[in-house]
């Protein structure tokens, strides 16, 4: 699932200024926080019905999440929900 968020209220929150500085934030959070905050995102935002990897300027992953930067200044959240189904699991 990807969503847009919006840029000036995630900067705002961590404290930053820029993408790069978002990223050094990131680094410093405990993940269960960080977890926390970008569901909230998640759940506030519209999720994105098209995203070009090819206009990504910058990225970064922190856990399960990936933030995108594309060239037009919009900041896109990616969300890797793989949840493991440990009875379909192989036996070997």
């Amino acid at each position: 699932m990807i969503v847009c968020v919006n840029k000036e209220s995630i900067y705002s929150l961590f404290g930053v200024d820029d993408f790069v500085s978002l990223e050094t934030a990131l680094d410093n959070i405990a993940p269960s926080l960080l977890d926390y905050h970008f569901k909230d995102f998640c759940d506030n935002s519209e999720e994105v019905s098209f995203f070009n990897k090819r206009e990504v300027e910058n990225s970064f992953s922190q856990g399960s999440y990936t933030l995108f930067l594309d060239y037009n200044e919009n900041l896109f959240l990616e969300i890797d929900d793989l949840e493991v189904d440990d009875s379909t699991s192989s036996f070997w």
